[in-house]
Formats: C-alpha cells, sequence, structure tokens
C-alpha cells in the first residue's frame, strides 16, 4: 500500500498542483494583500504627479496617381502602382519623410518654435553651457530632430489615408503642429516635384542637344559614303560580278575534275612503266589498254617461245637460236619506247590541266575579291543608315520629352491632400487612469505572487500533509495540531499536560485528529500484521514522545491492550508523564538477566494502557539495546498485548532507533511542522532505509491551525463537529475496536 502510495503521489507531482498554489497563497494572503495594496497606492501617487498629455491628430490623402490634366503626358515621378507590397513599401517611406528632420525644421520655421520651452523645456545650466559651446546649425538640427522623434505617423488600414499626430501638455500647441506638419508635407512633397521637374528640364535640354549633334553627324556620313561608293549603281555591278564568280566556280571545279583524272592516269602510267622494265609484264591494264603494246606483247611472246625451242634443239650459237634473241631484243625495245611515249603524253596532258586550273582559279579570286568589296561596301551603308535612324528616333523622344517637361511644369499637380485638420483636443490620453490602476493590480499581484513563492521557497520545513508526502515518497498517517501550553516555558507540569492533552480533552480537536491516527493504524495493522510500533523522529523535540502517548491512549481507548515501551535511554520522560515508577524499566530487564516483565511493566491511569519506562540511565544505552534480551521481551509481550510501541531516541541524534528498526513491524516517523527541515528528515529516512527498517509512514506534529483550514471543507466543517457526548466517543471507539 505505501508503495503504491508512493507511486501515485510520485506521478501527480510531476504535474501542477493548483490546489497546493491555492493553500499557499491562502496562508500568505495578507502579504499578498499589503504588495498589491503598495503597488496600486503608488500607481496613485505617480498619477498624481504626473501632467496630463492630449493628442491631435490630422489626416492626409496620398494617392497612387497623381490629377493628369492632359490624358497622354506621362509624370515625371512614377508612384508605384503595381503590387500591394511595392504600394506599402511607398506609404512606409511617406510615413518616414513626415517624420523626418526636414519637415520639423520647417515647422519649426512655420510657427517659430526655436526657442519655445514649452516644447523644449527648461535647460539647466549644464546643458546651457553645452549649447553656447554648439553652433547654430548644430543647435537646429538638434531640436528639429527632437521635434521629429515626437511626431507619430500612422496609416489607417486598407486605405490610404496617413494620420499625423502630435502629443502635448498643451492641446493647443499639439492641434498646431499636427495641422503644420500636415501642411508642410504637402507643400513639401508638391515643391520636390517641381524640383523633379526643373532638373528634368535641364537634363533634357543638354541630352537633346548632344543628340542633335550626333544626328547631324550621322547625316552627314551617309551622305558621304554614298557620293564616295555610287552606292545607286552599286546593286548592279555587285549582281553582274556574282555571275561572274559562280560561272568561274563551275570551270574551276571542272579544271580540279580533270586534273585529278590526268594525274590519276599518269600515276598508273608511271607504276607501270617501273612494272614493264626487265620483266615486261606491261600490267596496268596493258598501259590503259592501249592496242601497240598489245600486238608487241603478243609478238615478244611468240619469239620468247621460240627461243625457248631453239635453245633445246641448237647450241648457242647456231644461226636460228642467235636469230631469234635478236628479234625478242627488239620487240622489247619497241615496247619500252611506246611506254615512254605513252608517259610522256600523260605528263604533257597533266602540265595542261594544271595550267588551265591555275588560270581558271586567277579569274574566280579576282571575281570573289570584287564581290567581297562590294558586299562590305553594303554592309557599311547599312549600318550607317541604321544609325541614322536610331540617332534621329531617340532625337525625337527627347525632343518630345522635353515639349512634356515644360508643360508639366507648368501645370504641376499633387499627390497628397489635407484630408482633415486636427481639431483642439479635449480630453488626455494620458495618463489613462483605469488601465494604469488595472495595470497596477496585475502588476502587484504577480509581484504578490512571485514574493509568496520566494518565501515559501526558502522555507525549508515540511510545511503540511501534502509536502510531507512528497519529500519522501511515503503515506502521511496523522496531522497533529498544536497543543498549547498557556505560554508559560515548558516545565515537567506543562509538558505532562500536553502529553495527557487527548486523555484529559477528548472532545478536543486534537483528539480527534490522535484518533484520525489511531485509523489509521488499524488499517495498517490489518494489512500487515502490525504488532510492534517504534516511533522515532528526525531531530530531538520534535514531539516524538508525546505521539508515542497518543497514539497508547487513542488505542486503549479503542479497547486495545497496549504496552508503551520508553526505549529512549538517554532523555527518558515517559515514568514522569504517566506517573510511574522510574527506578526500574528497560534499562533494569536489559541489564539483569534475573529480571522478569512483571518486574518492569506497570499499569497506568489510561484503561488498557501498560507501560515499561526507561529505568535508570544506562552508560551504554546502544549495546543494551543491541541485546537479544530486547527480543525476547518483545516475543513475551505480543502473548500479553495488542500493540507494542516503542517510544525510540531521534535517529539523526543517536543510532539506538536503527538498532531496534530491524526488529518491529513498523516504524513511524515523527517531524514537527514548520521546524523539521526536509534535509533532516531525508537523512533520518535514508538511514532507516540502510538498516530495511519498515517505515510505514509520517506523522506531522504541531500543525498549526490555519493548516487545517483546507482539510474542512469550508463552512460545513468546523471546529464544533469535534464536540461529542461520551456517549458518542465510546461507541466510536467500540467500533474502531472491531476494525482492529
Amino acid at each position: 500500500m505505501a508503495r503504491t502510495l508512493s507511486n501515485t503521489r510520485s506521478t501527480e507531482s510531476e504535474l501542477i498542483d493548483y490546489t497546493q498554489i491555492r493553500r499557499i497563497l491562502r496562508r500568505w494572503w495578507w502579504l499578498l494583500a499589503i504588495v498589491i495594496a503598495l503597488v496600486i497606492g503608488m500607481a496613485y501617487a505617480a498619477l498624481d504627479r504626473v501632467e496630463p498629455r492630449y493628442n491631435a491628430t490630422a489626416t492626409v490623402v496620398v494617392s497612387p496617381k497623381t490629377p493628369q490634366v492632359l490624358a497622354d503626358m506621362k509624370e515625371f515621378m512614377e508612384l508605384p502602382g503595381g503590387t500591394r507590397r511595392q504600394f506599402s513599401d511607398y506609404i512606409r517611406t511617406q510615413l518616414d519623410i513626415i517624420k523626418s528632420q526636414k519637415v520639423a525644421s520647417e515647422v519649426l520655421d512655420r510657427m517659430d518654435l526655436w526657442d519655445d520651452a514649452r516644447l523644449f523645456g527648461e535647460y539647466t545650466p549644464v546643458e546651457r553651457s553645452r549649447q553656447a559651446s554648439m553652433t547654430g546649425e548644430e543647435l537646429r538640427k538638434e531640436r528639429a530632430t527632437s521635434l521629429a522623434a515626437r511626431i507619430n505617423t500612422e496609416r489607417v488600414s486598407d486605405s490610404l489615408i496617413i494620420q499625423i499626430q502630435f502629443q502635448h501638455k498643451d492641446p493647443v500647441l499639439a492641434a498646431g503642429i499636427a495641422n503644420t506638419v500636415a501642411a508642410v508635407y504637402e507643400s513639401q512633397n508638391l515643391a520636390l516635384k517641381r524640383e523633379v521637374l526643373e532638373k528634368a528640364k535641364v537634363d533634357l535640354q543638354r541630352l537633346l542637344t548632344e543628340r542633335e549633334a550626333a544626328k547631324l553627324t550621322a547625316e552627314k556620313q551617309v551622305a558621304d559614303f554614298e557620293q564616295l561608293h555610287n552606292i545607286t549603281a552599286v546593286g548592279t555591278r555587285r549582281k553582274e560580278v556574282q555571275g561572274e564568280r559562280s560561272f568561274y566556280n563551275e570551270r574551276v571545279l571542272e579544271a580540279k575534275s580533270r586534273l585529278v583524272r590526268a594525274e590519276s592516269e599518269l600515276a598508273q602510267i608511271r607504276r607501270a612503266r617501273r612494272e614493264a622494265k626487265g620483266i615486261f609484264g606491261i600490267g596496268a591494264a596493258e598501259v590503259l589498254s592501249n592496242p601497240v603494246l598489245g600486238t608487241l606483247k603478243l609478238d615478244y611472246t611468240r619469239i620468247r617461245n621460240e627461243v625457248h625451242e631453239y635453245e633445246l634443239v641448237y647450241g648457242p650459237k647456231h644461226f636460228k637460236l642467235k636469230g631469234a634473241k635478236r628479234r625478242l631484243r627488239q620487240v622489247k625495245n619497241a615496247v619500252n619506247k611506246e611506254i615512254d611515249g605513252i608517259y610522256g603524253a600523260a605528263q604533257a596532258k597533266a602540265s595542261a590541266a594544271r595550267a588551265e586550273l591555275k588560270k581558271l582559279g586567277a579569274s574566280f579570286d579576282a571575281a570573289r575579291a570584287e564581290d567581297d568589296q562590294l558586299a562590305s561596301a553594303v554592309e557599311t551603308y547599312a549600318t550607317l543608315t541604321k544609325e541614322l535612324r536610331e540617332q534621329t528616333a531617340l532625337y525625337d523622344r527627347i525632343r518630345k520629352r522635353h515639349e512634356e517637361a515644360s508643360i508639366t511644369n507648368s501645370l504641376a499637380s499633387n499627390n497628397v491632400r489635407l484630408l482633415d485638420s486636427a481639431l483642439v483636443p479635449t480630453h488626455a490620453v494620458w495618463p489613462r487612469r483605469g488601465m494604469v490602476l488595472a495595470g497596477s493590480v496585475v502588476l502587484g499581484l504577480f509581484l504578490g505572487i512571485l514574493l509568496v513563492l520566494i518565501v515559501e521557497r526558502a522555507d525549508t520545513t515540511l510545511r503540511d500533509k501534502e509536502h510531507a508526502e512528497q519529500v519522501l515518497q511515503v503515506p502521511c498517517l496523522g496531522l497533529i495540531p498544536t497543543i498549547s501550553t498557556g505560554g508559560r516555558p515548558p516545565t515537567t507540569a506543562s509538558l505532562r499536560e500536553r502529553d495527557l492533552y487527548v486523555q484529559e480533552h477528548p472532545l478536543s480537536e486534537a483528539a480527534e485528529h490522535a484518533r484520525t491516527l489511531r485509523t489509521n493504524l488499524l488499517f495498517l495493522s490489518a494489512e500487515r500484521k502490525l504488532k510492534t510500533l517504534l516511533v522515532t523522529s528526525a531531530l530531538p523535540e520534535d514531539g516524538k514522545t508525546t505521539i508515542a502517548i497518543q497514539i497508547g491512549i487513542t488505542l486503549a481507548s479503542a479497547g486495545e491492550r497496549v504496552v508503551l515501551i520508553e526505549a529512549d535511554l538517554r532523555r527518558p520522560r515517559v515514568g514522569t508523564t504517566l506517573q510511574v515508577r522510574t527506578d526500574v524499566g528497560l534499562s533494569t530487564y536489559l541489564a539483569d538477566r534475573e529480571a522478569v516483565v512483571s518486574d518492569i511493566l506497570q499499569e497506568t491511569e489510561v484503561p488498557n494502557l501498560s507501560t515499561i519506562v526507561c529505568g535508570l540511565v544506562p552508560p551504554n544505552p546502544a549495546e543494551l539495546l543491541n541485546s537479544l534480551r530486547l527480543n525476547q521481551l518483545i516475543a513475551r509481550l505480543h502473548e500479553q498485548f495488542d500493540m507494542v510501541i516503542i517510544d525510540s531516541p531521534p535517529v539523526n541524534a543517536v543510532s539506538d532507533s536503527m538498532v531496534m528498526a530491524s526488529r518491529v513491524d513498523g516504524v513511524l516517523l515523527v517531524a514537527k511542522a514548520r521546524q523539521t527541515t526536509t534535509e533532516a528528515i531525508r537523512v533520518a529516512y535514508r538511514s532507516l532505509c540502510d538498516v530495511d527498517a519498515p517505515v510505514i509512514g509520517t506523522v506531522l506534529n504541531a500543525v498549526q491551525d490555519g493548516a487545517f483550514r483546507y482539510y474542512r471543507k469550508g463552512k460545513y466543517y468546523r471546529r464544533g463537529y469535534y464536540r461529542r457526548t461520551p456517549e458518542e466517543l465510546e461507541a466510536q471507539d467500540q467500533q474502531q475496536s472491531l476494525l482492529g
């Protein structure tokens, strides 16, 4: 169950706990109210010291196009009439122009406000000394800049209207400056157009003179060229030359073809000539199919055959063989002579073809050169005439624009006009008292909440139930309110009165919360068989002994048989509170092995509640508590009692509690509200966890009355609810006894 509650609260702690914030603000409401009151008071004081300011507004209309007197006349200052963004950029530019130093200077001139104290105030001696060192121009520039910074401009959404606003404590002066700014802007806009037109006229006149000179130069160049080249006859002559060029071109191609054929034949004949000599195979297609060579080749073959026959029949000196060889030599010489004649004829034919090609090529080159010369002249003439046309067109355009500038200057129109003049304002725009006071409330609330959170953050003590559960991630089983001792210093009597307050005042709110703690313990006892409960705390004076006694009293009143063991062997107090013997007790039993439980067990004035007090304070408490005798004592007490409650020393002070923590069924960690720090309770919890102590939860002691308001459910759950009759209390105790 503890783990489930721990996981649930861990998940919820990751979210914003608005309930806790409201509870914090409810606790510190007085501090929040003080901060809000202080901020509102400061706002009231500031409002009384602030002089009222009046806002005057004049409006002008900025048209995207100026009024056009002549339909075909173009403006010299083109306004953006394209996209919406372009016109928006133009309007933003006009807003900056209205707030410019130039406009402000002319406003000061027209209204004679250069030294007006209403605008520039009364200067201190230091400022007067600084201004005395400035030149007149620097001083004018500074004051014009100061005025320009106070002019406000704004475009009315989705319109052509610009609002010109000026604020001042003098409403008449504010209206006058706003109207003057509008008038100056309108006049400067028209003056700028006239200035642009005048400058354009001068520039156009200069360009017109330059273009006229360029036009005359182009006309002279064309005329001189026509006279020099007789340009009218160039066309006819060029056609003739182009005809000659075409004729010679065809002849050259034919001559090249003949030359190629002649050179090809010459090469073949040269190759056949080399092959025929010595071998007489003739070849080269019988030297280009010469009939004489064909006949000679037949004779040569026939005679060579005869020579071969005679060589076989006759001797080498036979007259027939010699005659055949002589005839063979004659035929061979005739073949060579014929081939040489064919080669010479082919050489002559090739030479003639080359000569003819050279002659025709010269004629073609002459015709081509003349044609290129005529083409160049035509091209140059075309370039000159084109230049003349361009210069003439440019001259005409500039002349026309110059005439338009002269007319536009005399008919200059303005695209800015005054729509509404500023009226003298009757209501101040600053300070807005309602807005300032509302803002002061919001600011005060913010600062107050911030201060409350800082104060709350600076408080490192345990504040309430949720805070305790958030710190340790274990359930907080009870909240015990502060039990007042009447403002008296803590004495034995006052401590006894506080410890037994639940017994003496069973109808009190403290008793009801003690019974709530008892109920939670009974439920835990049913779940995990809780028969031995160790009550401890992180630090001294956290109220662990009081809580242990109250748990014993409430359990006993419910019919449980309870024994309270005072295991705090260093600073005992239970015996004094319950008014029993203090000379025998736990230390006696642990130190004397002959002692029995009945020797140290004492009845108290509370029914069903017995106790074992500390006894004599021993010199070695930790060693005694670590003995097996304590285990035997607890085991015997379980046989006689339903619940064994052990009051142990603080965890962070001594180690006694950790010695006993592993021997019990549950450990209850007591903390004092607004006193025990989160670090101290964490250290104590970690120390108990280190020895595997079964920490079942915490109890928050000495809780202030204001912390219970959240748990009382408003007006239906008040202090009087706890005032019950003794019969009702007895019935409730019996029911809880049955539950236990």
